[in-house]
């Protein structure tokens, strides 16, 4: 997924898509839309949006901290994901994230991040412009 900052409008339907779809509880995302300091005097004042969200990182630091596992990246697909049942929820990965994405579901007590490369459900719903989907290249 990428997403060309721009062409976003910070309406944050990306998020609230996200959240939908991957059943994530209100207080935790894993996406979100930052939007910068105001840039120029009022009446033309405009933002910049930055989307905050996995980078699947070529050596992520995640993977290599988790004791068991569960942190790991799909061979196939080079997408960094997390093992649920292989997670016990020591957040070492949550601390060695660069981006800070990683948190602990609420519910399952598990670490959890976007991996909306995979499912991608954001994309259609959202702002047609700002996120597309693309190949990483290797």
């Amino acid at each position: 997924m990428v997403h060309d900052e721009s062409l976003c409008i910070g309406c944050t339907a990306c998020m609230d898509a996200c959240r939908e779809v991957n059943k994530v509880p209100e207080g935790v995302s894993r996406l979100t839309i930052i939007r910068s300091e105001p840039q120029g005097e009022f009446p033309d004042v405009k933002y910049r949006f930055f989307r905050k969200s996995c980078q699947h990182c070529d050596h992520a630091p995640c993977v290599d901290v988790c004791p068991t596992g569960a942190s790991f990246r799909d061979a196939a697909s080079g997408i960094v994901d997390v093992n649920p049942d292989l997670c016990v929820g020591c957040q070492y990965c949550i601390a060695a994230c660069p981006y800070r994405v990683r948190f602990i579901h609420p519910v399952t007590k598990t670490a959890d991040k976007s991996i909306s490369a995979v499912r991608p459900i954001c994309r259609p719903v959202s702002c047609p412009r700002a996120l597309r989907l693309a190949r990483r290249r290797r």
